[in-house]
Order: C-alpha cells, then structure tokens, then sequence
C-alpha cells in the first residue's frame, strides 16, 4: 500500500452481509475485524494509552455513523419534497388559471 507509506490499516466491518473481502488479511499493514468476538478481545487486550486512543477512536465512529444516519435521513426525504413542491406548483397555476377566468386580464 504505497499510498498509506507503510502505516497500518485498521478496518471494522459491521455490515451484515459483510462488505470488506477477508482476503483484505493478506494486505500487509491490514488488520480486519469482522468477528464480535475479536472485536471483544481485541478491546479488552489494549493498554492504558491504548484504552484512551480506543476510546477517542470509538467516539469518532459513533459521531461518523451519527452523521452518515442524519444524512441518510435527509436524503430519504428529498423526493418527497420534491414532489410536494412539484404539487404546490400544479396547485398553484390552477388557481391562477381559475382566476383569469374569472376576473380576466388584470393589471397590477
């Protein structure tokens, strides 16, 4: 991994099915967790500094899926608005249409 300049690389999936290839193992520098129970003993098994990084790390990932659900979220209910709008709309040049019927060409 020329790009990573020898830093490791530590990847969770937590994706049910699985979304990273367990051949990823075979990468140097790649540690992957898959297994609840290597995700148990792996945070059990850190050090005292490390508990403090682990616990920056997993207050960074739950702000990170936070956002990717809000933003999820938003994006569910785009289409919704813009068919609201596009109704409005439609509304909207009726009624205006009903008007100059009514009232004929007017002026402002």
């Amino acid at each position: 991994m020329p790009a990573r300049q020898g830093r490791p690389i530590f990847l969770i999936d937590i994706a049910v099915p699985r979304d990273v290839d367990p051949a990823v193992r075979e990468v140097a520098g790649c540690t992957l967790v898959n297994n609840p129970m290597a995700w148990k003993k792996l945070r059990t098994t850190t050090c005292t500094s490390g508990k403090r990084r682990w616990k920056r790390r997993t207050t960074f990932l739950a702000e990170e899926i936070e956002l990717f659900r809000a933003r999820q979220e938003q994006l569910n209910v785009v289409p919704t608005i813009v068919c609201l709008k596009r109704r409005v709309e439609e509304i909207r040049q009726a009624e205006m249409k009903r008007m100059r019927r009514m009232f004929g060409a007017l002026t402002p």
